[in-house]
């Protein structure tokens, strides 16, 4: 994987899909800090700092498995699917129903799944390239992408994800 994340989410991936073929139901991850070396325990972030790597937290886990299932989705070509879950996504303001809001999105959110958001914001992209707006409700999503990119050009994300919205 490509993403900042590939590293952390591939294991998750690989173990689902094992876990499927064998049958099995899936089970949340049990992460064991203790068995992970001291070097690959930190993370790094775009301002350099290293960040402890904490995954203990269930929410930050569903918020991981939620971008993950986005992804799948995407890549199966379930486009649609993946737009109405990204829509969904608690810590994003992309929901066409609701207002604009300024409020700060990343207040809350960890420095991995603030990493997987350029990418997250890629893959809306390309599904709303591959759907077709019937109500006029894809328009109002990718404007509100296309302004949430907009608003946050500060983030220094990927030159190519404001390019597509240029």
């Amino acid at each position: 994987m490509s993403s900042p994340m590939g590293a952390l989410m591939l294991p998750m991936i690989q173990n689902l899909e094992t876990t499927l073929k064998a049958g099995g139901v899936p089970q949340m991850p049990q992460f064991r800090p203790s068995t992970v070396t001291s070097a690959s325990n930190f993370a790094s972030v775009n301002t350099k700092k290293k960040v402890q790597l904490d995954l203990t937290h269930p929410q930050r886990i569903r918020q991981l498995e939620s971008i993950l299932s986005i992804h799948k989705l995407s890549r199966l070509g379930n486009h649609m699917d993946a737009l109405r879950e990204v829509a969904k996504l608690p810590f994003s303001p992309l929901d066409p129903r609701e207002p604009d809001t300024s409020v700060e999105v990343f207040g809350n959110l960890s420095p991995h799944v603030q990493a997987c958001i350029p990418d997250l914001l890629k893959v809306a992209l390309t599904c709303l390239d591959n759907v077709e707006d019937s109500d006029g409700s894809l328009r109002a999503l990718r404007a509100k992408t296309s302004s949430f990119i907009a608003n946050n050009v500060k983030r220094n994300w990927p030159r190519d994800l404001y390019e597509r919205v240029a």
